[in-house]
């Protein structure tokens, strides 16, 4: 569905303020709506352009499988690696942080971070959008999960030692704000790990329009690491580490995205790894097949995966980017 130019007007980068340019570089068309990811000149960041309506997000997936699951996403097997995954995640945060205190997690799904975070004895307190998908989260699992804009929040300034974003910026409409706002609730000294895809990464340049993390129309910023590193010291922050290297996100990244770009059609195996009601059959004809197909090519596929994952990290162009940051004085 073509927009008017006016509604393509006015797209700005998420990092530095200033207009996107006009010439996309990756545009994708999703059930008639037509959005292009338009590159920033100073940063290398990018933008999706124009920004997807909440009408129009609801369109594309009802709230499907994104963040209303309040169980899980993918089959018994993945879901194990997913919960290890966490488990890498929490002794990441307990380390940066030094001591167990209070923590929030922005953008908390399901709740499973934070499950495991109270476990080790931790505080915790989440955040999702939608407070319907909220209320569910904190009824299942007897968590204190808010939803609703930040200033709707309702924590006390100061309260938490320690704030997570792993993979949520990218979605939010105004970054810098966001940043702002999980400033305000941290203690001086305290500690924020944001992690996002990176557009400045082997994977990115490799995939193009074919790469696994470029999720249009979810995501609205794509950032690259330098850019999101400037953004957090430019919202008060003192940046204490970057890290390029998730066995999770990574190799995952890569195994998927070398399967797009080997004409098969977009992230089907990930698709198919999902829970059998949550999955996309908008992949056409011969859906078993290309199954078949991806799964034939995966003993090839994931130690080449895995070669580059460790060369990207390496080279500091992780295919996603975690960064560690502490709060400055004011």
């Amino acid at each position: 569905m073509e927009r008017d130019e006016t509604d393509r007007g006015g797209a700005t980068c998420g990092v530095c303020g200033i207009p996107l340019e006009a010439r996309p570089v990756a545009r994708f068309e999703i059930q008639g709506f037509r959005y292009d990811v338009r590159p920033c000149a100073r940063c290398g960041g990018a933008g999706t352009s124009p920004v997807p309506s909440p009408e129009e997000l609801g369109r594309f997936y009802g709230f499907r499988s994104y963040r209303a699951d309040d169980g899980a996403r993918f089959n018994a097997l993945v879901e194990r690696v997913v919960g290890l995954a966490r488990d890498a995640r929490r002794r990441r945060v307990e380390r940066l942080a030094g001591k167990r205190g209070r923590l929030l997690d922005v953008g908390c799904g399901r709740g499973l971070f934070l499950r495991r975070m109270r476990r080790a004895g931790w505080e915790v307190a989440g955040v999702e959008a939608d407070a319907e998908v909220s209320r569910r989260i904190s009824e299942a699992h007897g968590l204190d999960v808010r939803g609703g804009d930040p200033g709707e929040w309702g924590f006390p300034d100061g309260s938490f030692d320690a704030v997570t974003l792993h993979h949520v910026l990218e979605h939010v409409v105004r970054p810098a704000e966001m940043l702002g706002h999980c400033r305000r609730l941290l203690r001086d000294g305290g500690l924020l790990v944001v992690a996002v895809p990176n557009r400045d990464s082997l994977q990115a340049a490799f995939g193009r329009d074919g790469w696994l993390h470029m999720d249009v129309p979810f995501h609205l910023h794509h950032f690259t690491a330098a850019g999101l590193a400037r953004l957090m010291a430019a919202s008060g922050f003192r940046v204490v580490r970057v890290r390029h290297f998730d066995l999770e996100q990574n190799l995952f990244g890569w195994v998927q995205t070398i399967l797009n770009r080997c004409g098969l059609p977009r992230n089907l195996l990930f698709d198919f790894l999902k829970r059998p009601s949550l999955r996309d059959d908008a992949s056409g004809a011969g859906r078993g097949w290309k199954i078949a197909a991806s799964f034939a090519l995966l003993p090839l596929v994931i130690p080449a995966g895995a070669v580059l994952t460790l060369l990207e990290a390496a080279g500091g162009r992780g295919g996603t980017v975690e960064i560690a940051a502490v709060k400055k004085r004011a």
